[in-house]
């Protein structure tokens, strides 16, 4: 399900903003941000050092790529459409400042920029692989994606270049890991073998009993 795969997904992509454990936003992508008194634009300031793990530089017009793109897809993407909500458009001020345009005030707006569904993507990459994204994906964030078998296995390897962790996080350079496989235990019988036995290190979801 696209919910489990947000799990590895988010060491892939970095998001607008963060939130802290008490729920509060703080700085991603986003240095800072302000929002109209009548709740219908949001105004983005952008961090000009992040580069995707293809090169290409982040800037405002990744950012109105993105999210246009989510809301052109429509019923393609489901879960991360309706996160957008009333959003109409991204309006580029600048190479680093962007405003996001609302048909009505949107209270879990920020929230829904927070999360990996809405994460920011190298538009050109999703360019260059079109239909076959989901096997190239390519982010901003501490992991490269390295290659995907639906129902088996996920694999993210360090990127050695990321220096734009949010304050969030412990630690601001690149990962301590070289490299993450996610395997996808299906069957829920088998996810405690596998953790006894060291094919696994860490195992989510496991059944009551099990735990």
């Amino acid at each position: 399900a696209s919910s489990e795969l947000g799990i590895p997904l988010t060491s892939v992509y970095d998001t607008l903003v963060y939130q802290d454990l008490g729920g509060s936003f703080v700085a991603g992508l986003a240095e800072r941000w302000e929002v109209s008194d009548d709740g219908l634009v949001y105004t983005f300031y952008l961090r000009r050092d992040v580069h995707f793990h293809d090169g290409t530089p982040f800037n405002a017009q990744a950012v109105q790529f993105n999210l246009d793109r989510v809301r052109d897809l429509g019923a393609a993407s489901r879960k991360a459409g309706q996160m957008l909500g009333p959003y109409q458009r991204t309006e580029v001020v600048d190479d680093y400042t962007v405003r996001l345009h609302l048909a009505e005030p949107y209270a879990p707006f920020l929230d829904s920029l927070s999360q990996v569904y809405l994460g920011m993507a190298s538009p050109a990459a999703v360019q260059q692989w079109g239909s076959e994204y989901q096997l190239h994906q390519v982010g901003s964030g501490p992991f490269k994606f390295v290659s995907y078998q639906e129902r088996q296995s996920l694999i993210i390897e360090r990127n050695a270049d990321y220096a734009w962790a949010p304050e969030i996080r412990a630690h601001a350079g690149p990962a301590y890991l070289d490299r993450v496989e996610f395997g996808f235990y299906a069957d829920p019988a088998t996810r405690l073998p596998a953790l006894l036995s060291g094919q696994a290190d860490v195992m989510g979801e496991l059944p009551p009993q099990d735990a």
